[in-house]
């Protein structure tokens, strides 16, 4: 069989723009503020199906899920104890945008431990590529400090196995963010949050979008009897991803802005207490790039999921990646 010399020049730059693409995404710090919602209420209550959300691969080794005592998720951490004294809800909720700022303030207010998952698959249309990308996270937010760790697979496919680029770059990495020093750390390295987010623009411990009411074209509650969590869901316009864009593009290149077709995202609430259970969000965009004569586009799929803990002592977990990074 023969190959054109210059489009199989082509497939193996193109190749590495896709690696790039997905170790990109995986070292970058992905974040909008979560606690960044402002918005006034007045939203539609719907009824619809409950969200599966991928299964939660417990990074921490001791930490567990984000199911909450008492709320009927099933749970795999230590769960049982109330640890921290939450209180307990004594109102109901019948708008989307009022129980997700509760939960917001309730996730400000009290230590958490997040367990981040998310899958990314990328297909360059006319071209035999494929990638398969794995991150995940542990996040522990100790009020004013917060401790990372990165975790990424990155799997790629050209021509059926005829290229061999082995399976990407797999790494694990350690960051502390201290919003009262205005402090990033990592083993190697100190900067300023300003400095670190004028040139990521955004943090890794936080969703990575906007959300306020401008910056979502709708919001629905959903509130099951049978179930113990609210549900929120928010369909998302492209003001709550215009920071995430910049990212992308700062990681991965390309001649444009990746352009984003929808993000949905869905939050899960405990009636309990007011607290996040989980949010999660499925992204579909696509990415141009320019080579020569010859415009690739990628089309790429992303699902993400954070599961919240507030019920469990994380303090010797986090003393752990303190020795790494260096914190005393």
């Amino acid at each position: 069989m023969r190959y054109n010399k210059r489009k199989l020049n082509f497939m193996i730059f193109f190749t590495i723009f896709l690696i790039c693409i997905t170790v990109g995404l995986g070292t970058a710090d992905f974040s909008g503020s979560i606690g960044s919602s402002d918005a006034e209420p007045g939203d539609e209550i719907v009824d619809d199906g409950e969200v599966v959300v991928p299964p939660d691969e417990d990074l921490s080794g001791d930490v567990g899920d984000g199911s909450q005592p008492g709320s009927g998720e099933s749970g795999g951490g230590q769960t049982s104890n109330n640890y921290q004294n939450i209180p307990e809800l004594t109102v109901k909720f019948n708008n989307a945008w009022t129980v997700w700022n509760y939960a917001i303030q309730m996730d400000e207010k009290y230590k958490s431990y997040v367990s981040f998952y998310q899958t990314i698959k990328g297909e360059a249309a006319g071209y035999p590529v494929s990638v398969d990308v794995i991150l995940k996270r542990d996040i522990y937010k100790d009020i004013s400090q917060v401790y990372v760790v990165n975790n990424a697979k990155t799997n790629i496919n050209v021509l059926e196995g005829f290229i061999d680029v082995g399976n990407g770059k797999n790494y694990t990495s350690y960051t502390c963010f201290d919003a009262q020093n205005n402090l990033v750390t990592t083993p190697d390295h100190k900067t300023t949050m300003d400095e670190y987010y004028a040139g990521h623009h955004v943090f890794t411990y936080e969703l990575p979008y906007i959300i306020n009411q401008n910056t979502v074209s709708s919001a629905y509650l959903t509130s099951n009897y049978k179930k113990s969590y609210y549900e929120v869901t928010f369909v998302l316009n492209s003001k709550a991803w215009a920071n995430y864009a910049y990212a992308v593009k700062g990681e991965i290149g390309g001649k444009d802005l990746p352009s984003f077709s929808s993000i949905t995202v869905t939050a899960k609430i405990s009636k309990q207490y007011g607290t996040f259970i989980s949010i999660s969000a499925t992204e579909n965009y696509s990415i141009n790039y320019e080579y020569g004569a010859i415009n690739a586009n990628a089309s790429c799929q992303s699902n993400l999921t954070m599961s919240f803990n507030y019920f469990s002592n994380f303090d010797s977990n986090v003393g752990k990646i303190k020795d790494i990074i260096g914190i005393k």
